[in-house]
């Protein structure tokens, strides 16, 4: 498959904000309280593809000697919800932990990450576990950032706090396909443990 051109560079998703619905909450006290501690939801709007740093290859079974492209399709709804909402600022609106939070939210709320590469004649679902999950968060950050003295205080949290989101989302296994029902065969053909993945470091 070809990865686009515009995978090559680091770039930001194509979102759009979902006004936060205080209907039917209730009083104005609950109002006040849901937009007070309430996470600010952006959709996708279209289809975004990144190339991974090399770094992030082993946890997803590949040899650092491949070009990586990370593939979330649009109508994926992303509110960092993995990272702590006392970090929101570093994420939101587009903070400086917002590209590795938007990847990470979408390995905690499916539990991988849809990849592929130019050797590849189609998409893969690959698992990860949740400190795979933390470490892609790193290494992406690391990549825009270069800064160990932002990215590493916030990887930290995750590995002491991350699990409660990360076993929240595990509750409904049939999330991915309800989401995206188009992308069922990718799901389940390639929803495989890391050690099924046909690249291999060689």
């Amino acid at each position: 498959m070809k990865i686009p051109e515009k995978a090559n560079s680091l770039h930001m998703p194509i979102t759009q904000n979902i006004p936060v619905n205080l209907k039917d909450t209730g009083a104005w006290y609950k109002q006040t309280w849901k937009w007070m501690n309430g996470l600010p939801n952006e959709l996708l709007y279209e289809d975004f593809y990144q190339i991974l740093p090399s770094d992030c290859n082993k946890c997803l079974g590949f040899s650092k000697n491949h070009k990586v492209c990370v593939f979330i399709p649009k109508m994926f709804i992303f509110n960092g919800a993995s990272i702590p909402k006392v970090l929101s600022f570093t994420y939101l609106p587009h903070g400086i932990l917002y590209l590795g939070a938007f990847l990470h939210d979408f390995c905690y709320s499916y539990g991988g990450l849809i990849v592929f590469t130019e050797e590849s004649d189609k998409l893969m679902f690959v698992k990860v576990s949740q400190k795979e999950a933390d470490l892609i968060f790193y290494e992406m950050n690391q990549e825009v950032n270069d800064s160990r003295v932002l990215v590493k205080p916030a990887y930290y949290t995750l590995r002491m706090f991350g699990w409660i989101t990360w076993n929240k989302c595990r509750k409904n296994p049939n999330d991915f396909i309800e989401r995206f029902p188009h992308l069922t065969e990718v799901y389940n053909e390639g929803a495989m443990s890391i050690d099924n993945v046909f690249y291999k470091d060689v």
